[in-house]
């Protein structure tokens, strides 16, 4: 069979291997599908269009007062601007302990735990989405075949929902820190999402208590409520400790 014009015949036998410039080559960026390239792109979108604003406000984050005379100075927008710092600043991985306390402070008790849960449910969420689309399935590749993540695998699929639940209960738990580890397994969103609501209610409800009581000692109004939620919180966080070490 003669080579059509401006074509050469193959050289190569059938065994031999492909040339160079006709291997496969490895992806440019080994963390990303082609499939989430458009859900990764629309991310860093919206993280471009936050920056100049996360710029301004993170150093507000770690100051309890400056924060707290931010979001009084804001009228009705406070409420928003709260719930969006809890979600923005959770999906990053910085601790919302300041947010929460503050929360107290500015809204009450009651609705300080409301947002204070609201927006620390969904930045966990959204810190859990990141970890699945940018590592997920170079994790698993990665590290499948260790035997810790076969167990946490396991786990996570045998009890989604109550595995999350008592994770988020003690105060103490590495909150950020597990948003990104459980998007890295099979766990899916759902159980992951009313684990994390339900799980973080009492600590977020204390942390909320301590923060208003402690404004509230802070002006000469009384120790005696700051000191029941300061031990109530101790309490909550050697919950599990007690538990574990209960005979039988």
């Amino acid at each position: 069979m003669n080579p059509r014009p401006g074509q050469f015949p193959s050289l190569r036998g059938p065994g031999d291997p492909a040339p160079p410039c006709q291997e496969q080559q490895p992806p440019l960026f080994p963390l990303i599908s082609s499939q989430r390239a458009p859900q990764l792109l629309l991310w860093f979108l919206m993280g471009l269009l936050a920056l100049p604003g996360l710029v301004e406000v993170l150093p507000v984050l770690w100051d309890s007062q400056q924060l707290t005379a931010w979001l009084d100075g804001l009228g009705p927008k406070a409420t928003v601007w709260f719930v969006g710092l809890h979600i923005g600043a959770t999906a990053i991985g910085i601790p919302g302990v300041i947010l929460t306390l503050v929360g107290g402070v500015c809204f009450g008790l009651v609705w300080g735990s409301v947002w204070s849960v609201l927006g620390a449910t969904l930045g966990a969420l959204a810190a859990f989405s990141l970890a699945r689309y940018l590592m997920h399935g170079w994790w698993q590749r990665r590290f499948g075949h260790h035997a810790l993540l076969k167990s946490l695998n396991r786990m996570v699929k045998e009890r989604p929902f109550w595995f999350v639940l008592t994770l988020r209960f003690a105060p103490i738990s590495p909150f950020n820190l597990t948003n990104f580890l459980l998007g890295l397994t099979p766990l899916r969103p759902w159980p992951y999402t009313f684990g994390t609501l339900i799980g973080i209610m009492p600590g977020v409800v204390l942390y909320t208590w301590l923060g208003q009581s402690g404004y509230d000692a802070f002006h000469g109004q009384g120790w005696i409520s700051f000191l029941g939620a300061g031990s109530a919180l101790a309490l909550l966080s050697l919950l599990p400790l007690l538990l574990r070490r209960r005979p039988g």
